[in-house]
Order: structure tokens, then C-alpha cells, then sequence
């Protein structure tokens, strides 16, 4: 681990995240458009801190999020909206790779499938979000909103069969991004203040840190 570096993009990260945050509190584009863009850039700093040889699926999820962070700052602008849903999907879904293939899954205990249930419960819950948005965007958000559970519910597998307060870490990371995209889905399609953003932003922050700094690279493990 370089603790020195680490440190240095803790810093910058907790400083970009601050200024985004206020920005969206008080509605100031400019400011927003010009720290958003900053803040993976330093999660992948300080993953690549915690982990000197770095994760390759980690980075490329967390360059998905990075790409979907920028195509949503034109967020009201239809083909951008759904650029951005699309990037951050394949993020989602590269993640997914990731956490499945540490798995050990020939000692895999059968009775932590049951975790199942707790993520379809809240699946058809969060499906109720999108019926105020567009009907060309239901499915796709539908779809997206599936693929998130399906991420989070392989990270609660690894935390289940190797317990340790870094996979733990994580799987409290892809709770955050399902409260972050949730509270995000009803600011779009149900019209919320530009304040409500600050909620959704703080939330994906702590998400892509947690999974950034926590997910163990393989040569780590």
C-alpha cells in the first residue's frame, strides 16, 4: 500500500466531493460540471493506492462510472440521459465479473442463495420507481435497476462466504449505489428540487470509494 499517496487522494477526493456537494446544494452548474469530472479520476487514485497492481475490472467499472458521470451532466438532453444509463450499466456490469470471479464457488455454502430473496423483495419494490418516467425509458430502466441488484446481491455472496470487514465494506458500497440510483430515478422522473441531488451524489461518492478502496485486487488476496 503507498500510505502516502493514499493519503494525498483521500484528501483531494474528500476537498472535490465537498465543492461538488455544496455546487448541487446551491444549484451552481458551473461548479458541478467542473468537480464532478474529478472525483473517479481520484477513486481510481486511491485504489490504485491500496492496491499498487490495481484491479483491472475495478478500474475499467469505475471508468464506466466516470464516462456515465459526464454524459449525465447533460442529463436533460434525451440521448445523453441514455448514454449515461448505458455506461454506467456496463460499470455495473463489470463489477459484477469482478466480485463473481472471487468467489470461490465450489465451497460455496447453498443456504447463502437465500439472499436472494431479501434483493427480490426490494427489486420489485424499486421497480415502482419508474412508473412516472417516460414510456420509451421504463424498460431500460427497469433493466438497469435489475442489473444493480444483481452486482450488489454478488457482493453480499463474497461477503457471506469470506467474511472480512473489507467485503463487508463493499457490499455496504453497492447498497449505497442502489440508494444513490433509486433517490436518482425519483429526482428525474418525478421532478425533485435541484437540492435533492446532493443526496444522490453523497451516496454514489461513498459508493465508488467504498468498492474503489475496499475490493481486494487478486495479487492482494
Amino acid at each position: 500500500m503507498l500510505e502516502g499517496l493514499l493519503i494525498t487522494f483521500m484528501i483531494l477526493l474528500v476537498f472535490a466531493s465537498l465543492i461538488c456537494l455544496y455546487g448541487n446544494w446551491q444549484a451552481w452548474q458551473k461548479t458541478i460540471v467542473v468537480t464532478k469530472p474529478l472525483l473517479v479520476p481520484f477513486i481510481i487514485g486511491i485504489h490504485v493506492a491500496a492496491h499498487p497492481l490495481g484491479d483491472a475490472l475495478i478500474v475499467m467499472g469505475l471508468l464506466f462510472g466516470w464516462v456515465g458521470d459526464i454524459l449525465l451532466l447533460q442529463k436533460e438532453k434525451k440521448r445523453f440521459f441514455s448514454a449515461g444509463l448505458a455506461s454506467f450499466l456496463a460499470g455495473h456490469v463489470v463489477y459484477i465479473l469482478a466480485f463473481a470471479r472471487t468467489i470461490e464457488w465450489t465451497e460455496f455454502p447453498p443456504i447463502l442463495f437465500l439472499a436472494i430473496i431479501p434483493y427480490f423483495i426490494a427489486g420489485i419494490g424499486a421497480s415502482k420507481l419508474v412508473k412516472n418516467a417516460p414510456v420509451r425509458l421504463k424498460w431500460p430502466t427497469r433493466i438497469y435497476l435489475m442489473v444493480i441488484f444483481i452486482m450488489s446481491l454478488f457482493s453480499c455472496f463474497l461477503a457471506l462466504s469470506e467474511p472480512s470487514l473489507n467485503l463487508l465494506a463493499v457490499l455496504l458500497g453497492t447498497i449505497m449505489f442502489i440508494i444513490s440510483d433509486g433517490l436518482l430515478s425519483i429526482a428525474i422522473f418525478n421532478h425533485k428540487p435541484a437540492r435533492w441531488h446532493v443526496s444522490v451524489m453523497a451516496t454514489y461518492i461513498i459508493a465508488q470509494t467504498l468498492i474503489g478502496l475496499f475490493f481486494p485486487s487478486p495479487v492482494m488476496i
